[in-house]
């Protein structure tokens, strides 16, 4: 049984033992044995608006969730943001991810919801954002219309688009973005995920030197707390 654990973050610090226990999930999560330090953690409360924590029922933490949510609308609704998120192996497979973002919305009750987005390498997770809606730049690249618009956004108001090096504006790839390469042991090879895989090698994406896609799904149900 888990139970997600959601809190504002106003540029606090964090203590200590909870950025030792986000390190462990991260590289639990992956499968790492190395990688995003504690400086680099404690940096992430400072940028993030958002943080969930999953806990089992001995108050364990299985899983981290960081979240921005821009004060600026895109094109009349609001932007959710997944900064990082990280599952334990024992917490995998059981929606909780889907879970953390609908839980994420649920702190701006006046604001409604019409974008999710976040930078990926894993397949699993476009796969999860495809189901939610219209998938970027999968079925409207960043190059045309209303993909450009979300790009100049992306651009102007997430940190973790914004301060990209390499940023392939019309693709959305970031390339050699994850120090670590490819950032877990997930396979690639799932259902459902054949067309984004093909479109990713025709744009020479390149997971194991460190590549990631900058992903954003127009939902087809727009989120509205009352």
């Amino acid at each position: 049984m888990y139970n997600w654990q959601f809190q504002i973050l106003n540029g606090i610090s964090p203590e200590d033992d909870i950025a030792t226990s986000i390190h462990q999930v991260f590289l639990d999560g992956f499968a790492l044995q190395k990688g995003w330090s504690i400086e680099s953690i404690k940096k992430a409360f400072t940028r993030s608006k958002i943080l969930g924590l999953l806990v089992n029922l001995n108050q364990e933490i299985c899983g981290y969730a960081f979240y921005s949510v821009p004060d600026h609308p895109l094109q009349g609704t609001y932007l959710l943001w997944e900064d990082g998120i990280c599952l334990k192996k024992e917490a995998q497979g059981k929606k909780l991810s889907s879970q953390a973002w609908k839980l994420a919305c649920s702190f701006f009750s006046t604001r409604k919801f019409g974008w999710i987005g976040g930078r990926t390498q894993n397949p699993l997770v476009i796969k999860r954002y495809a189901k939610l809606g219209v998938l970027f730049p999968f079925q409207i690249t960043y190059a045309e219309g209303e993909g450009k618009l979300i790009m100049d956004y992306l651009s102007r108001y997430i940190a973790e688009v914004r301060d990209v090096k390499h940023l392939e504006r019309d693709t959305g790839i970031c390339r050699q973005v994850y120090k670590e390469g490819r950032l877990g042991d997930y396979s690639i090879q799932i259902d459902g995920a054949d067309e984004y895989e093909k479109l990713l090698h025709a744009w020479n994406f390149q997971r194991e030197n460190g590549d990631a896609l900058i992903v954003v799904t127009k939902l087809s149900n727009t989120l509205h707390q009352r």
